[in-house]
């Protein structure tokens, strides 16, 4: 998948009476092969009986607050950050075994392997390019926290994404592969499609809160447009050549044979089933993407079905859709003791809408901390 460049635009939050609210833009740009942070901004308000904090110090809780991260006020120029790309919380029982105080984010895929023919996992922090804050929250009674999905919002920015669909149109490189891929579309329904894509962003955009507390230890993942599951894990190609990527071993002959690459969390690796090679290759059904290959000639496929009726499993994202949210994420506040939480930002890079026709979108999410009483009968 190429990557693309990113400007985080804004961050910006309000509260009234019992809720807190964070909004966030962000904006992406087409221009090398990576995405760089540039500027992230959060501005934090709040009624008089929560406050909040970027620190664990009561000194300096407020009712308002800004938070701001600018990546050209740094010694380094913008081309010099480190790359926002998509990331994964495949393995992540990893750490989540270990209680730890951040949440692990993964490279979604690695071409590494060990002896036993099992992915190394690569780490990322989140000069990656993720956004991800600790917060500290606070108020004088006992409540309960969590997040208004009546007013939770993941929208794309329309007028923005039409201004660069508007861009993007003039590319010479986008010209030449609609022309490969749609010769007799006219430039209207070219514009149509690049905005669509653009407006698609949204669907592998995912929020987390950790809840570092060793006695309430807890991690959420929310999908807000979820819509069926995210497999973490399978074939991919990566260097968008058209065809899945491969690689070859030595059968009982001594000669080499391909195989389709598995990549991600794959439980039971040595279950999977592979087809016999053809001399032809096996075209691709459909818009042809990172996820959506050919099988060259000669390779052994990957069977998907016979391999998990072997007892091959891809693992699925954890995750919650909003309907789920207030049910299931729920922080609990202590009278008079701060309490700390971690919110995450990211591209889930195993969504299948993590494709580079959607790169370059701008989009907006709203959401507000819901606060309320705890009755007698919580615990």
């Amino acid at each position: 998948m190429n990557r693309k460049r990113i400007i985080t635009t804004s961050l910006i939050g309000s509260i009234g009476l019992t809720v807190l609210s964070l909004s966030l833009s962000f904006a992406w740009y087409n221009s090398s092969e990576n995405l760089y942070l540039d500027t992230l901004t959060i501005n934090i308000s709040s009624s008089r009986d929560l406050r909040i904090a970027t620190t664990p110090d009561e000194t300096k809780l407020v009712t308002s607050l800004q938070y701001k991260m600018d990546a050209l006020d740094s010694e380094n120029s913008l081309e010099n950050k480190n790359p926002f790309k998509p990331v994964s919380t495949m393995f992540k029982s990893n750490w989540i075994n270990e209680k730890k105080q951040d949440p692990v984010f993964y490279e979604y895929t690695s071409a590494i392997m060990d002896e036993n023919d099992e992915p190394i996992p690569t780490v990322v922090d989140d000069s990656w390019g993720y956004y991800s804050q600790h917060l500290w929250l606070y108020c004088d009674r006992d409540t309960k926290v969590t997040i208004d999905s009546t007013t939770f919002n993941l929208n794309p920015v329309f007028r923005s994404n039409e201004v660069r669909a508007e861009q993007l149109l003039n590319s010479v490189y986008i010209r030449d592969q609609y022309e490969l891929e749609h010769p007799d579309w006219t430039d209207e329904q070219i514009l149509e499609d690049i905005i669509e894509n653009l407006n698609n962003l949204v669907k592998c955009m995912r929020m987390s809160i950790l809840d570092p507390d060793l006695d309430n230890y807890s991690y959420t993942i929310l999908d807000p447009l979820k819509d069926g599951e995210t497999e973490l894990g399978g074939r991919e190609d990566l260097f968008l050549s058209g065809y899945y990527d491969s690689y070859s071993k030595l059968n009982a002959s001594n000669e080499f044979e391909w195989y389709e690459i598995l990549y991600g969390e794959i439980k039971n690796r040595d279950k999977a089933v592979y087809n016999e090679a053809l001399p032809d290759e096996i075209p691709a059904v459909g818009t042809k993407t990172s996820f959506n290959a050919s099988t060259k000639e000669n390779v052994h496929a990957f069977n998907k079905e016979a391999s998990i009726a072997n007892g091959l499993e891809i693992v699925k994202e954890d995750s919650i859709s909003l309907d789920e949210l207030e049910e299931k994420f729920q922080v609990k506040l202590k009278a008079g003791q701060l309490k700390e939480i971690v919110l995450s930002i990211y591209m889930e890079g195993w969504d299948l809408d993590c494709v580079n026709s959607h790169m370059g979108g701008s989009f907006g999410m709203d959401l507000q901390f819901k606060v309320a009483e705890m009755n007698d009968q919580d615990d």
